[in-house]
Formats: C-alpha cells, sequence, structure tokens
C-alpha cells in the first residue's frame, strides 16, 4: 500500500476461534513519525445483503426495523465494543472490535451494518440462528475478560448515592441505614473536594466544610460494614489549580488546548488532562487520603464514560486512544493498590477499563424515537419503529464487572419522572432484575433506598455470583423479556404497557417475577393491586405500596371545566379526591402562571381562592370545588398554566405532595387557560387538560389490606424471622399487619408484642391477636419495629 512516497503493508490475519470468524488488520515494519502516521484511520464491513430487523448495542437498547443512524462509543451511548444485528432472514451476526470502536453505522438503503473502527485492530464476527444474545453469550469465551482482585469486595452491594449535602447529617444517616439493615452497600459521596464540587481540580483535599463531620461520615460506613467511596476526577485541570500548565493538557488538531468542563457556577474553564500526565496530582492526593479519610473504596469520575480518542500534546505529539485505556487502566490499579485493595468505581461504564475497574453507576439511557417532540434529555433519540431497554451489556460482563442497576436516577429517568422512571421506581427495578445487576438508589437513607434493598439486595447477590445464561424476548416481543442465570435462576420481566402473566404471576407494565436459589421477588398485581414482595431463608418483605410509596399523601385534584362568567370574571370546576384519611391539616391554594407577566420565582400572574376547609382532609371523598377567579385588568389575554396545592402555614408553608404532576416547586399540574378577546365578542377562555399522570395508577390509595399468603397488610414491612423482628419502612402511616405464623416458619406461641425504638430498646408492647395461626396487629408511625416475644 502506498500512502504518499511511503510504501507500507497492511497484513491480514484470519482465523476461527470458538465459533467465531476472526480478523486481525495491522501494518506491519512501519515507523510511526510524531503525528502519528502512518496508520490506519478507517476499517468497517462492507454492506450486507440483508436488512436489518433489530439492533443491540450499549448497555444496552434494542432498536427494531433501526432506521440510518450513527452511535458513538461512549459511556451514555454504545458503551460496549460489541454489536448485534439480527436479520430478516433469521440469522443474528454479533461483531466486535478488540479496542474501542469509533461507532456503529446503519443504514438501510446502503446495506450498512457495522462497527467503525480506527488504528490496528482484531474484528470478531460471530454468528447465531439463536439470536444476538446467544451469539453475545458465545463472545464470552473470545472476549475472556479479566477481573480484578476487589471485584468480590463489591460484587451484589447495594450502591448508595449522594450528591452534596452535610457530613454529620450524612454520618446519621449512615447509622439510620444500618439500623434498617442496609449493610451490604457502597456509599458514594459525590460533593466533598477542597474548593467544591468540579473546581480547582486536582486541588481536592482537605474536605470542604467541616474535615471532623466528614471523618465522622467515613468512620460511620465503617461501624455498618458499608464500603465509602468518595469522588475524585482527573479529566478537568483548573488554570487556577497548583501546578497547573499547558504541558500537562490536550491539544486539539488545529494547536489550541482541549476545553474540559466548563463550571457555570464559578465561571472557570478547565481543560482536557493529557491521560499521561495527571498520575503524579493522583499520587499525592492519594496518600493525604489514605492517611486521613481511609476509604474503602473509590469513584474516579468521567473515565468509563468518555471516548477515549486520540490526543495531542502541546508539541504536536500524536497519541492514540488506547494510550488513555492504558493510563485510566493504571490509574485504577494504582489507586486500588494504594488503599489497601479498594474496589473501584466510574461514572456510566463502557467496557474499555473492565479488569481494571470493579464498578459503575450504569447510566443506561432509553430509547426515544427520532421524530418525539420530547425526550432528548439522556437518551437515544434514534430512527426505529420501537425500542426498548435491555440487558446486553451485561450478556458479555456480567460476573466480570459490576453495573448499578440504571445509573444516576436523573439520567435514567430523562424527561421523565422520578415516581415512574427515576430512583425507586419500577421501571428501574425491574430493569435491575432484568441485568442481574447491583441495586441503586440515592442515599445514604430514605424510604426509597430502604425499600429497594429490602426487595432487591439478596435476590441480586445471589444472581451476581451467577453466569447470565440465555435472554429471550416471550413472543417475540421485546417487551416482554425472560433471562436465565446458571440453571436454576431466573427472572420475567414485563416492560409493556400491558399485564402479562407469566409464571404463575400477574405482571404489570414494570412488573417482574424473580428466583436466585432461596431467593424470589415480585412486582406483580395481587387481586388488581400493583404490591412488591421478597422472601429468602430469613428475610421477608410485603409492600402493598400505600400511598407514602412515592413519599405522598391520597389526594388528588384535577380542573375539569372552566367557564366565563362576566366581564373578566371565569369560574373553575375542581374535583378533589381524598382517596383515604389524611391526618394533617392544610390550605388549599391555586396560582394561575405566566413567564412573561412574572418571570421570576414561581411566576404567579394572580391567583384563586379554593373553598375547602383545611380539616377536609381527615375524611376519605370525593370534593367538586367551583372557584371562581377574575383575570386581572392589565393582564393580557394568552395562556396561563394553573398549578394548585396544599400548604401548611403553621409549618413554614410546607407543601404537602399530592397525587399527580409537579413541578419543582411541590405544586400540582393542572393543565392550561387560555383566554382570547376580539372587538366584537367577549372573553373566552378555554381549559387543556396536564398530560396523564400513571404514577397513581401504580398506588394503593385507598389503603387495601393486600394478601400475600405468608402475610397481608395495607403498609410495607420486612420480616426477620430469627430475630422474629417486623420492621416498618420509615416515613409510613399506621397499617394493619397481618402474618400466618405457619407459613413463616415462626411458632404459634406468641405471648407478646413488643415496640422497638431505632436503637433496639423496647418501648412497651402493642396490642394484638392470635386466632387459627393468624396473628393480627396494627403498627404505629412514629415506631421502628416489632418484636413477637413468646
Amino acid at each position: 500500500m502506498k500512502d504518499g512516497e511511503r510504501d507500507f503493508a497492511l497484513r491480514t490475519r484470519v482465523w476461527t476461534e470458538s465459533g467465531g470468524l476472526r480478523l486481525r488488520f495491522s501494518l506491519i515494519d512501519v515507523e510511526r513519525d510524531a503525528a502519528g502516521n502512518p496508520r490506519i484511520t478507517h476499517l468497517s464491513l462492507g454492506p450486507v445483503d440483508q436488512r436489518v430487523r433489530r439492533l443491540y448495542a450499549g448497555h444496552g437498547n434494542v432498536l427494531e426495523q433501526p432506521g440510518r443512524l450513527r452511535l458513538v462509543y461512549s459511556g451514555f451511548n454504545l458503551s460496549t465494543s460489541f454489536v448485534g444485528f439480527d436479520f430478516e432472514n433469521g440469522l443474528s451476526l454479533l461483531q466486535a472490535t478488540d479496542i474501542p470502536p469509533d461507532a456503529v453505522t446503519h443504514d438501510p438503503d446502503s446495506g450498512i451494518a457495522t462497527l467503525e473502527a480506527h488504528h490496528d485492530v482484531t474484528c470478531t464476527l460471530l454468528p447465531s440462528t439463536s439470536g444476538a444474545f446467544d451469539a453475545a453469550r458465545q463472545y464470552r469465551a473470545i472476549a475472556g475478560l479479566a477481573t480484578p482482585e476487589s471485584l468480590p469486595k463489591i460484587a451484589g452491594r447495594m450502591c448508595l448515592d449522594q450528591w452534596g449535602g452535610d457530613y454529620a447529617r450524612a454520618a446519621a444517616d449512615i447509622d439510620r441505614a444500618a439500623r434498617y439493615g442496609l449493610t451490604h452497600s457502597v456509599f458514594v459521596k459525590h460533593v466533598w473536594q477542597r474548593w467544591g464540587y468540579d473546581y480547582r481540580l486536582p486541588d481536592i483535599h482537605p474536605p470542604a466544610g467541616s474535615a471532623d463531620d466528614f471523618q465522622t461520615m467515613a468512620d460511620a460506613c465503617a461501624r455498618a460494614g458499608i464500603l465509602f467511596a468518595p469522588h475524585d476526577n482527573y479529566i478537568d485541570f483548573y488554570p487556577d489549580a497548583p501546578g497547573f500548565s499547558y504541558r500537562h493538557v490536550i491539544f486539539n488538531d488545529d494547536g489550541t488546548p482541549q476545553r474540559a468542563w466548563y463550571n457555570r457556577g464559578r465561571q472557570a474553564q478547565s481543560y482536557r488532562w493529557l491521560s499521561h500526565a495527571f498520575q503524579p496530582w493522583m499520587d499525592e492526593n492519594l496518600a493525604q487520603i489514605r492517611r486521613g479519610i481511609a476509604p474503602t473504596s473509590y469513584f474516579i469520575d468521567v473515565f468509563s464514560a468518555i471516548t477515549p480518542r486520540d490526543y495531542r500534546d502541546e508539541a504536536g505529539r500524536f497519541y492514540p486512544g488506547l494510550e488513555s485505556v492504558r493510563r485510566w487502566g493504571e490509574a485504577f490499579d494504582t489507586a486500588r493498590e494504594r488503599l489497601d485493595g479498594a474496589p473501584m468505581i466510574s461514572e456510566a461504564g463502557h467496557d474499555a477499563l473492565i479488569g481494571h475497574l470493579d464498578a459503575a453507576q450504569a447510566d443506561h439511557m432509553g430509547w426515544t424515537p427520532a421524530d418525539a417532540a420530547s425526550g432528548g434529555s439522556w437518551s437515544w433519540k434514534l430512527p426505529a419503529s420501537d425500542g426498548e431497554r435491555i440487558p446486553w451489556h451485561d450478556m458479555v460482563t456480567h460476573g466480570a464487572f459490576t453495573l448499578f442497576a440504571g445509573g444516576l436516577g436523573n439520567r435514567y429517568q430523562g424527561d421523565a419522572s422520578r415516581e415512574l422512571h427515576g430512583y425507586g421506581s419500577d421501571d428501574g427495578l425491574t430493569m435491575t432484575v432484568l441485568g442481574g445487576r447491583s441495586p441503586m438508589c440515592d442515599g445514604p437513607f430514605n424510604r426509597s433506598a430502604v425499600m429497594t434493598y429490602w426487595l432487591l439486595h439478596d435476590l441480586c447477590a445471589e444472581l451476581a455470583g451467577r453466569e447470565m445464561t440465555q435472554h429471550r424476548f416471550a413472543d417475540d416481543d421485546i417487551h416482554r423479556q425472560v433471562v436465565r442465570f446458571g440453571t436454576d435462576s431466573g427472572a420475567a420481566v414485563n416492560r409493556g404497557q400491558a399485564d402479562w402473566v407469566a409464571a404463575g404471576h400477574t405482571l404489570p407494565p414494570f412488573g417482574f417475577f424473580a428466583e436466585a436459589g432461596e431467593q424470589r421477588a415480585a412486582i406483580e398485581r395481587i387481586d388488581g393491586t400493583i404490591a412488591a414482595w421478597a422472601e429468602g431463608p430469613d428475610a421477608f418483605f410485603f409492600d402493598a405500596r400505600p400511598p407514602e410509596h412515592f413519599g405522598g399523601v391520597p389526594i388528588r385534584a384535577e380542573v375539569v371545566g372552566a367557564e366565563m362568567v362576566e366581564g373578566r370574571r371565569f369560574r373553575l370546576r375542581m374535583l378533589w379526591t381524598v382517596d383515604s384519611p389524611v391526618h394533617e391539616r392544610g390550605n388549599a391554594f391555586l396560582h394561575f402562571t405566566n413567564a412573561d407577566i412574572a418571570p421570576v420565582g414561581e411566576q404567579i400572574a394572580f391567583q384563586g381562592h379554593v373553598p375547602l376547609s383545611p380539616d377536609r382532609w381527615s375524611e376519605a371523598g370525593e370534593y367538586e370545588v367551583i372557584v371562581e377567579a377574575r383575570l386581572p385588568d392589565g393582564a393580557p389575554v394568552g395562556a396561563y398554566g394553573i398549578q394548585f396545592g396544599i400548604y401548611q402555614p403553621e409549618r413554614g408553608g410546607r407543601r404537602l405532595r399530592l397525587q399527580g404532576l409537579r413541578d419543582d416547586t411541590g405544586r400540582q399540574d393542572g393543565g392550561e387557560l387560555t383566554f382570547e378577546a376580539s372587538a366584537a365578542s367577549p372573553i373566552t377562555v378555554t381549559h387543556v387538560s396536564p398530560p396523564p399522570y400513571g404514577a397513581s395508577d401504580r398506588l394503593n390509595l385507598r389503603r387495601m389490606v393486600v394478601d400475600f399468603g405468608p402475610a397481608a397488610t395495607n403498609g410495607a414491612f420486612r420480616l426477620l424471622r430469627r430475630e422474629r423482628t417486623v420492621i416498618p419502612l420509615p416515613d409510613g402511616a399506621p397499617s394493619t399487619v397481618v402474618l400466618r405464623l405457619d407459613a413463616l416458619g415462626i411458632p404459634t406461641t406468641v405471648s407478646r408484642i413488643e415496640a422497638l425504638n431505632e436503637d433496639g430498646s423496647g418501648d412497651g408492647t402493642v396490642p394484638f391477636t392470635l386466632e387459627e395461626g393468624r396473628l393480627t396487629f396494627a403498627t404505629a408511625s412514629d415506631t421502628f419495629g416489632y418484636r413477637l416475644c413468646e
């Protein structure tokens, strides 16, 4: 081959291995100059003669009938160096590269369906007649992924994640988390650095704020057996940090330094570290951190999120992307060694660093149609007839690498609501089970974190040690998935829009049934109510999904009509529903908002009075309310938002969290009013309702008792059989507990029930009934737990 005046040879070596065809492309006997030449600049497959029916990639997603697309390699998009294609003739093909690829490209018009890469590279083509997942399973033998010695320390642990917050409060919350049993966890603390989050890096030590409180937080983790992982970063180098020099940052092809993160709050621009230059600064930071904080795990940001691109230094010298992979991998190995074998965690989790990195917060993006009006935030907005999240990354990497759930909750949910798609949502919980991943929630302590741990931890800890052996779509429906682990474990997961009966369980949308050894868990519909449960040799969890499941009260309201009365006066009809009594006072309020009239704060243009008593919420029922208001003189006609809620003056204006769509101030979305007028006609008004809110459909708003078999309740609690202790989820309302003692393996000789404080001390006894082996009692909202005593 010829490049200008230079001749060189391109060698292609071809062989078969473990059912795959492997091709090694390399330039031989070449001496590359400082600019990195000569080098292979592009390599991809030519057109195929079959149309792609399904494309599989990343953490992952499956796209049906994909259109023209290009998905680049990074922790958020193409996070895997392997992709899969199902063709219309029934054949499937896995493509893989032994270095991070550039992208996966698909063009149905030209028949292109290929990974793209550059530099010397080995490509693998592995066909299957049993689907792309079967090919991915076979590829594991070729990939031969290494595992760090520290992986068992973190495998199966739940990730409790915190951004910001007071150290002393976090320490207290870690103690509370331990009392609720969340001890097999890792606590990742992101915002603690000396100058605040992502500023003046890499100058991070000592911690901002109280160093003593920070140490108290680390000590609380140690007492509980929870791994402690502070956040670090060696991508962003700030000019005001000690030792900054352009000699240490990447330069672009045009000779300018490459910008990295821009800290808007500080108006500070960072530059991207040379991948081979940050080590001395990291060594110094690790020495200080080990002497003081002594973390038992460590989080280094960005490395497994960012594309490992080729780069240049200030002198223009060229470095291939593999240099970044090598240096970042060495960074994790060094940190692990300096911190006495502490497991390493990073962001997002592309697969280039497996063998050096133990775990990642997965940041598993979902798919959104390319022509969708919304959904562009944290999602794959790509052309396809349909798409769904799948455990694609997991089929190859499970057991060699720990993925924490779907990653950061706000990224997983994208533009959707937390209740339905973020932390603690059934969407996130089912995806965790589907991949056999480790659970994750914001923390270190809240109701969602405890619920997630009690429902999933024991099951997922078992799945972490089992090989993922099969994945299939039930009835060829990508939204109904079945996965097997080993020979005796697996899960059926419903990610469709209708109920699905699988393994004898009625799975609602985002429901699942899973088992691993002696552990079983489910989100299923029981007598019409969506509920969740888990059971193992000692621990049981029963969750009837009461109204406080998402932290709200069982009150709903909607605007059902609007009409003009006279002049600028108008009338709204509202329907307020109290599904079950709420023992809190509060005043209803109603805001009409317009950003043009009131551009700051809550954008309140004017208000209306809702004639409901502050005590109304203590009685269940439906209440139709007429609200009269007036469009103020001088206020233009046009669109006005409707926001309403209930506030508590005696509690500083605190707003109750009602059921429905809310803004970030806690106000409910009542839709939009549009006023129109002309010289020839009076003002008219029309009302447009807000989008439907599906979260309430997943709650037991009327607090019906749900029968789980061994137990029944209208609340949510954990039963520890050996300790004979019942612990309700925190921040719950009073509830009924029914235990069938024989089914739970507890003797029917209970003579009293002792109420427990969080420190384990007794706090009196609780009345109960015991009839024909059925023990029934009521919980109180201010009691930690209950011990069954003989």
